[in-house]
């Protein structure tokens, strides 16, 4: 029983290693906001070839004027009315999000 409590303790010890390097780089990885700036939060769900084109377009915007600067998240795969749902019960939805399904009314009801 002692080597099998070690083997787990050692699993988890590598398990909370893991998440905390890539927390800390994702953490790094966020783009400065600039001073006096307001920050906003944008989901989308595109990825590949796409997901390049929509942080194009927020890159662009982000350069073409003061008062705002757009962090572009992507939260790929399915379910992100779920995800949504889960962000506002918590009390930190996104400011933006990119919905293609004409779904907004039912959510609202």
């Amino acid at each position: 029983m002692n080597r099998i409590r070690k083997f787990v303790l050692a699993g988890l010890v590598l398990i909370l290693a893991t998440v905390m390097v890539c927390v800390s780089l994702a953490w790094r990885s966020r783009p400065e906001i600039p001073s006096g700036r307001q920050e906003v939060i944008f989901w989308h769900f595109w990825g590949g070839a796409d997901r390049q084109v929509v942080e194009n377009v927020v890159q662009r915007f982000n350069t073409s004027q003061q008062q705002y600067f757009v962090r572009a998240i992507a939260m790929p795969g399915n379910n992100l009315d779920v995800k949504l749902f889960l962000s506002v019960t918590g009390g930190d939805p996104p400011d933006l999000i990119n919905q293609d399904d004409p779904i907004i009314a039912d959510w609202a009801s």
